[in-house]
């Protein structure tokens, strides 16, 4: 029989997780890189977009992760809806890449309010519910699955419209499905944790954020490592569909494509929450499997393979930071939480910058086989954080 605990918390977390499944059923991510070649974009311009989206992401994702601590992380998903549903649009509309780079630049916006709300919240549903944390890879787990399968169905299905209905008329539909989001939120009970004992000072807020996750020496390896996790996995998400596009897919099988991507999210969550225990053997295992899937992805002869290898190092990657970001959750206060986990991304958008630019610019130089020795230094680069927390530890 089940601890009772457990029930409330799935009963409570429903709303939660059907916004977070409308949050990823956008239609147009499927072929988003595919229509920007269509407007004017080449790999590098791509490059060039992430780096431009990252620096407005560096600006707002520490202040949005305060502002969910502050405020309310319910209303921040809220109004990060709201912005999906206009980013739909205005790159909905455009023909050409200064109109699109303006959309690219509101959907960063969107993710910005979006990092490390839903972990936080999930975490201390979890811990308001039950007393302590242990329950959290289940709970987060779950949220993996259902975004998973949001990105999965909305990829295949945003293929196929776009093949019967055009390349624009994907980035139209989402914007009611973004708004459908609200009404699951509205519905949401929020956890209370972090108002306790909040400080009443903004400043004094940013600071105690800031010192409780780089002022701790204890700490510092797992931060470090989390940052790199993060890097690695904005590179694979963002720069998928160059596979598919060196390969020559038509559009509704771009959906196929990206599904497998898109799936590793939901197999993260499933093995992760399967894990228990078995975390150090469980990490053999996922770090073996992101450099062999990076190095393949260098030499892939078949787009079928390129899927493939692309899914493992996702979940594989996935996989490691829900792990790493539940140790770090269990060492910090609530009252932080949201702030400290976007603080992470934040830091980690300041390298996404420089190796974006450079992972286009090999990729229009020379081709994606190329620039996938990128994702492969990467890999390595979480290998030895890795080695190196265990060694601190």
């Amino acid at each position: 029989m089940k601890d009772p605990a457990f029930a409330r918390i799935a009963r409570r977390l429903a709303p939660l997780y059907v916004a977070a499944f409308f949050h990823a059923f956008v239609l147009w991510y499927t072929i988003e890189k595919l229509f920007m070649h269509t407007i004017g974009f080449d790999d590098a311009g791509i490059g060039l977009m992430v780096a431009a989206y990252s620096a407005v992401m560096l600006l707002c994702e520490t202040p949005s992760g305060i502002l969910a601590d502050r405020w309310s992380r319910k209303g921040t998903l809220m109004i990060a809806s709201i912005f999906l549903a206009i980013a739909s649009l205005v790159c909905g509309i455009s023909d050409g890449p200064l109109l699109y780079v303006i959309g690219s630049l509101v959907w960063a916006i969107f993710f910005s309010l979006y990092s490390g709300t839903y972990d936080s919240i999930i975490y201390d549903t979890v811990k308001e519910e039950s007393g302590s944390g242990e329950l959290y890879e289940k709970f987060f787990g779950r949220f993996r699955i259902i975004d998973s399968i949001g990105l999965v169905s909305s990829a295949l299905i945003g293929g196929l419209l776009a093949s019967w209905l055009g390349l624009h008329a994907v980035y139209f539909l989402t914007i009611p499905l973004a708004i459908g989001s609200l009404v699951a939120l509205w519905l949401f009970e929020e956890p209370k944790l972090h108002k306790a004992g909040q400080h009443e000072n903004v400043v004094a807020h940013v600071r105690e954020t800031f010192r409780l996750v780089l002022g701790q020496p204890a700490i510092l390896s797992l931060v470090a490592l989390i940052i790199m996790i993060i890097l690695t996995l904005v590179m694979v998400y963002e720069f998928n569909q160059l596979w598919l596009i060196a390969f020559a897919t038509p559009p509704a099988w771009f959906g196929v494509g990206v599904s497998a991507v898109m799936a590793a999210g939901g197999v993260a969550g499933y093995f992760v929450g399967k894990v228990k225990h078995r975390r150090k053997a469980a990490k053999v295992w996922l770090h073996s499997v992101l450099l062999l899937s990076g190095l393949a992805l260098t030499c892939v002869p078949y787009v079928a393979l390129a899927s493939i290898a692309l899914f493992l190092f996702a979940a594989s990657g996935v996989s490691l930071n829900i792990l790493a970001m539940r140790d770090l959750h269990d060492a910090l206060p609530s009252r932080v939480r949201a702030g400290a986990a976007s603080s992470l991304s934040t830091m980690a958008r300041i390298l996404v910058i420089p190796v974006s630019l450079i992972f286009g610019a090999i990729s229009t130089a020379a081709n994606i086989f190329a620039a996938a020795w990128v994702l492969v230094v990467l890999a390595l680069c979480v290998l030895v954080l890795e080695l190196r927390r265990l060694k601190v530890a």
